[in-house]
């Protein structure tokens, strides 16, 4: 094991080991999969550390028009933008201040795990449909705002969901509609879900382009796939991503894909 990859792989474990001793600080009668804030908190404490000064780490909902999200548990949102209500880490915004939002499970079973895709591909479709109509005035000329931000799930623990049934529920929650697309998860600490097009803001790709999510099976390394991915999201004109990535390549730790089927 190579430096890079145990630096990822120690994020691993900070994970854990904070989720854990968290956990052992509980009375036992208290729920730990129904009290998602400490899990929330340790993953935001990481982020922290992680994101550019300009992102905010916050819980709470996106406004559109008369329209408005269900609260999503982990929303990014651009620091520089204005802000319809904040206080401490709790943020109602609109669609253009919007990085990333990410819904955190401890252990969801085939039920729970399609139950919280759909409400992420909810809130995703609400927010890119706003993103996509509204117009910033920049030196008297209008232009459409189309900076497509990422949504994904971060679940602690695997709870034995096969592969198939994990990328069979994010191909059914997005219903052939890219608005719907839910870019990455990590099941547990070794499973990683990603999805690829060739086109940031558009699947229609080459024939000959694999257009979907691919599942991989990275021992130790799937939360530090996922941080990396939330935080770097394949940025026009980024020139640095190895150093965020403990694998050269990820091919041969891939077991199971699912295509992606657009819509017209």
């Amino acid at each position: 094991m190579n430096n890079l990859e145990a630096y990822h792989k120690s994020i691993n474990e900070e994970l854990t080991a904070t989720k854990d001793r968290v956990r052992s600080l509980l009375h036992p009668s208290i729920n730990w999969g129904d009290d998602g804030r400490h899990k929330e908190s340790v993953l935001k404490n990481v982020l922290e550390r992680h994101l550019p000064e300009t992102i905010g780490i916050y819980s709470g909902y996106v406004k559109i028009d008369d329209k408005c999200t269900s609260q999503i548990d982990i929303l990014l949102s651009e620091k520089a933008r204005a802000s319809l209500f904040k206080s401490q880490d709790f943020l109602i915004t609109t669609p253009s201040s919007v990085f990333a939002g990410i819904e955190v499970k401890t252990k969801p079973t085939a039920t729970s795990l399609k139950e919280a895709l759909s409400k992420i591909a909810d809130n995703a479709e609400m927010i890119r449909h706003g993103q996509l109509t509204a117009n910033a005035q920049v030196n008297g000329v209008f232009h459409r705002i189309e900076t497509n931000p990422w949504f994904g799930l971060f679940a602690f623990e695997d709870s034995g969901v096969s592969n198939e049934a994990i990328l069979s529920a994010f191909n059914e929650v997005a219903n052939r509609n890219f608005k719907r697309v839910i870019q990455c998860a990590c099941i547990g600490p070794n499973k990683f879900v990603r999805f690829w097009s060739s086109k940031r803001n558009d699947p229609r790709t080459n024939e000959n382009e694999f257009t979907g999510w691919e599942l991989y099976e990275m021992p130790g390394l799937a939360f530090s796939y996922f941080i990396s991915n939330i935080v770097w999201q394949d940025q026009p004109g980024s020139i640095d991503s190895n150093p965020w990535f403990a694998l050269e390549s990820k091919n041969p730790y891939k077991v199971f894909s699912q295509k992606f089927i657009y819509r017209d």
